[in-house]
């Protein structure tokens, strides 16, 4: 190749990876403004947080939970108990986090929660869903869809 194509070549490499980083970047969403610290409400275009108490307490307690976490499975009847004995004097959060390299259900769950949440019953899915979790963790593809449905026919 003579000079003139490799010139031609690396303005289109150079013109088609600028084009692929711009054409990335079109839908990201910045985070750097979001006080991470506060409760976000939810909008038109977003869900917000699954709040559970009272939203203006002074006392805010986050959860990043994944719902297949053996962990967060462990401390969830304290959280549950926390929760009930306190709900006036403090906003407890839920946040998913599914951890989908090591708990393979995790954003199924998740996604099962969320669909729940857009008709109003987070917090039912999320307990049914913690608490059978050793039902549905090891489940397959097939078998977990039938799971979660069943999950949101029992909780209407």
């Amino acid at each position: 190749m003579d000079r003139t194509r490799w010139i031609i070549f690396a303005l289109i490499v150079v013109g088609t990876l600028g084009g692929l980083i711009a054409f990335s970047k079109k839908d990201s969403v910045n985070v750097d403004d979001i006080d991470t610290a506060q409760i976000i409400t939810a909008t038109d275009t977003a869900t917000g947080d699954h709040v559970y108490g009272n939203k203006d307490a002074k006392v805010i307690l986050f959860e990043y939970g994944d719902f297949q976490c053996p962990g967060c499975a462990g401390a969830y009847s304290q959280l549950k108990a926390i929760k009930q004995e306190y709900e006036q004097q403090i906003a407890f959060v839920f946040r998913n986090f599914p951890l989908t390299t090591i708990h393979p259900n995790a954003l199924a769950a998740a996604t099962s929660a969320e669909a729940a949440a857009m008709q109003g019953k987070f917090w039912e899915m999320h307990d049914k869903i913690f608490e059978n979790q050793s039902s549905w963790q090891d489940a397959d593809t097939s078998a977990r869809m039938a799971v979660f449905s069943g999950y949101a026919d029992d909780i209407g």
